[in-house]
């Protein structure tokens, strides 16, 4: 049970720093210009596929800190990790009434793709059995 109260800690990190890359990587943009939902699902869309890639980094660098020791370890922590971010987008996206805005770009499925594979890249990268 501690392992997994140790995974979720992390997790939270990682919610966490996702969204400051999530707020890096958009600065330069900034706010849209109207609120229509179009403009703000395009948006969304990009931000998210901007933040796919950090977000792949830094559960890879999570892994490799957490010195996950096999790939079954890699797995359930890909797997932890990539329901909590969608926990939390989708916790997000219903309080503010926009859910339907978040899981219709196709961002948000590449940044939870990123967060599966960056734990699993660590597992091939350091040659886990």
């Amino acid at each position: 049970m501690k392992k997994y109260t140790r995974d979720i800690l992390y997790g939270i990190l990682i919610i966490g720093l996702i969204t400051v890359a999530e707020l890096l990587v958009t600065l330069p943009f900034g706010a849209p210009k109207d609120s229509m939902r179009s403009t703000l699902s395009a948006y969304m869309n990009l931000e998210f596929l901007l933040t796919s890639i950090p977000s792949g980094i830094i559960t890879f660098l999570i892994a490799r800190h957490l010195k996950t020791e096999s790939k079954s370890q890699a797995l359930k922590r890909a797997i932890l990790w990539t329901g909590m971010v969608f926990l939390n987008y989708l916790w997000i996206g219903v309080l503010n009434l926009n859910a339907d805005l978040i899981f219709t770009t196709i961002g948000i499925y590449a940044l939870l793709l990123c967060v599966f594979i960056g734990p699993l890249g660590f597992a091939l990268y350091a040659h886990l059995e």
